[in-house]
C-alpha cells in the first residue's frame, strides 16, 4: 500500500503494479520511496522499469529507504543498489538494519543486551556507495546492471567514465572482496597517463574507481 504524507511531502511506496494509477492528491507527492525487500529476502521482481516510469512522469525522485537481506557476503546488496540506480533511477538508498545480529546487520550488534560484534563483510561494500556517491554528483545509467557511473564536473573526477580525449591525472580504486572482512583503498599515481588502463577483478568483489582528469587551469 502507499500513503501520502502532505506535512513532509513525501510518498511511501510499497504498491503493486495494478495500484499505482490509483494516486489521490499527486500534486501533494514531492518525492517517492521505495521498499528494496520482500521480508528477509532482495526483491527481484519486474516493476523497477515500470516504476521509474511513473516517477519520471511525475517528475519525481526517487529513493530506496530499506535495504535488507540475509546475504552476510554483501552481494545482493551490491546488486540490489546497482539495479536500482541503473533500472529504477533511484538517487539515494539506505541499508535498514545498519545493527542487527546474524547476517541481516551490517555490524554483528543485539542492541537489546548492549553485545556488539564485527563488521560483516557487506558493510564494507555498503561503503562503496556510501562513500563515493557524494552531493553534487551526477548519476548516470549504466547499460551494465553491474556497472554504477558517476561524474563530479566541479572538480573533474570521474567515478567511471567513457570517451574523453585529454589523459587522466590520477586513478584511485577500492577493492572490497566478499570472502573475507578485508578492504583495501588504494591511491595510484598514473605513471604513464594514457586514455586506456586495466584493472583486475577478484572474483566475488565489489571495486570502485576514481579517475582524475586534470582541470582546465592545472
Amino acid at each position: 500500500m502507499f500513503a501520502i504524507n502532505p506535512a513532509t511531502k513525501s510518498w511511501n511506496w510499497n504498491a503493486d503494479v495494478k495500484h499505482r494509477k490509483m494516486l489521490p492528491d499527486v500534486e501533494a507527492v514531492g518525492k517517492v520511496n521505495t521498499h528494496g525487500n520482500d521480508g528477509t529476502a532482495a526483491y527481484r521482481g519486474p516493476d523497477r522499469v515500470a516504476l521509474r516510469k511513473l516517477v519520471s512522469g511525475l517528475s519525481l525522485k526517487m529513493s530506496d529507504s530499506n535495504y535488507v537481506d540475509d546475504d552476510v557476503t554483501g552481494l545482493t546488496l551490491a546488486q540490489s543498489i546497482s539495479l536500482d540506480i541503473n533500472e529504477m533511477g533511484v538517487s539515494a538508498f539506505i541499508y535498514d538494519q545498519v545493527l542487527n545480529s546474524g547476517a541481516l546487520g551490517l555490524i554483528q550488534c543485539n542492541p537489546w543486551d548492549n553485545w556488539m560484534g564485527e563488521a560483516n563483510p557487506k558493510y564494507y561494500v555498503m561503503a562503496h556507495y556510501s562513500r563515493h556517491i557524494r552531493q553534487d554528483m551526477t548519476i548516470h545509467t549504466s547499460d551494465d546492471a553491474n556497472v554504477v557511473l558517476l561524474t563530479l564536473t566541479i572538480t573533474s573526477c570521474f567515478v567511471m567514465t567513457k570517451g574523453f580525449d585529454n589523459w587522466p591525472s590520477r586513478i584511485d580504486t577500492w577493492t572490497t572482496e566478499m570472502n573475507s572482512t578485508d578492504s583495501f583503498y588504494v591511491e595510484s599515481d598514473v605513471h604513464i597517463p594514457s586514455l586506456e588502463f586495466k584493472i583486475e577483478f577478484p572474483a566475488a568483489s565489489v571495486t570502485t574507481m576514481e579517475v582524475h582528469w586534470p582541470t582546465r587551469n592545472s
